[in-house]
């Protein structure tokens, strides 16, 4: 048993089914770009906050995440852990002896510095390099200060002064005897040649080049462009040789410290850094 549906029938039943299909396609493709578009408007909105509790409200609470960092805390003595000088302990003056042995290459000397602490501290450093300090005096007034220790900090380039006791603010003489090298390169205190045009032959001189950090390696002293100071020099030279500084010359001895030697005091210089 069955229908018959006329062939004219059968297109319009066909029509009409995929009429009804697009249909319904056309509705829930606007139906999904109305929901897009209302999200996005619902997401994008301009609020206008009318005070500042109101707008602190509104925000995510701030996460405190950890900051990772490679900086290491020094343990150690300050000398230890600083690369930079006690802006606390501030030189004055300077009373500068060199003695140089032009022909063996070596010098020796003696400076006397007069510092000041601004505030109590436990130590004292300063600058050398290439040095051997053989002695190490601490004064006040006319009473020597009682030195616990002092030595060589080569990595950093000091000389630590460790007295028994803290000293207080005040001012303080320190003496360092010392000895060194002329052969070390052409920087500090150093030896050079040249040609003497009417004998042809080579001479020796000695001669100073301080800059950037090499006054260090001449004598002890604080070594950095921070510490202005004045400066009494005093200088040994063979009596066949000129003697030059900063400052004119004040004085010279003949035959001292021995025959054939000269020693030529210059005048106190203004203040100005090693």
């Amino acid at each position: 048993m069955g229908v018959l549906v006329k062939p004219k029938c059968v297109a319009f039943l066909t029509i009409a089914s995929l009429g009804l299909l697009c249909g319904i396609g056309v509705a829930v493709y606007f139906y999904k770009i109305s929901l897009v578009n209302q999200r996005n408007s619902s997401s994008n909105h301009i609020h206008i906050f009318t005070d500042e509790n109101e707008f602190l409200n509104d925000q995510p609470p701030i996460q405190n995440v950890p900051i990772p960092t490679n900086q290491t805390v020094c343990v150690g003595a300050e000398y230890e852990c600083h690369i930079r000088l006690d802006e606390n302990v501030r030189p004055l003056h300077y009373e500068l002896y060199l003695n140089p042995d032009i022909e063996n290459g070596t010098f020796s000397g003696t400076v006397s510095i007069v510092l000041k602490t601004q505030a109590p501290v436990t130590h004292i450093r300063l600058h050398t390099k290439y040095l051997s300090i053989t002695e190490t005096l601490l004064i006040r007034g006319l009473d020597n200060v009682p030195i616990k220790r002092a030595f060589e900090v080569p990595e950093k380039e000091y000389w630590v002064v460790i007295p028994e006791s803290p000293l207080e603010a005040s001012r303080y003489n320190l003496t360092m005897t010392f000895n060194g090298i002329l052969t070390r390169g052409i920087t500090g205190f150093y030896r050079s040649t040249y040609v003497d045009g009417a004998t042809n032959s080579t001479k020796y001189v000695v001669s100073t080049k301080f800059q950037p950090t090499s006054a260090r390696k001449a004598f002890p002293c604080f070594d950095e462009p921070g510490f202005k100071s004045t400066f009494t020099i005093t200088l040994v030279k063979p009596s066949s040789l000129v003697a030059l500084s900063n400052m004119p010359a004040e004085s010279e001895m003949s035959d001292t410290p021995s025959e054939g030697l000269t020693t030529v005091k210059f005048q106190k210089t203004v203040k100005m850094v090693t």
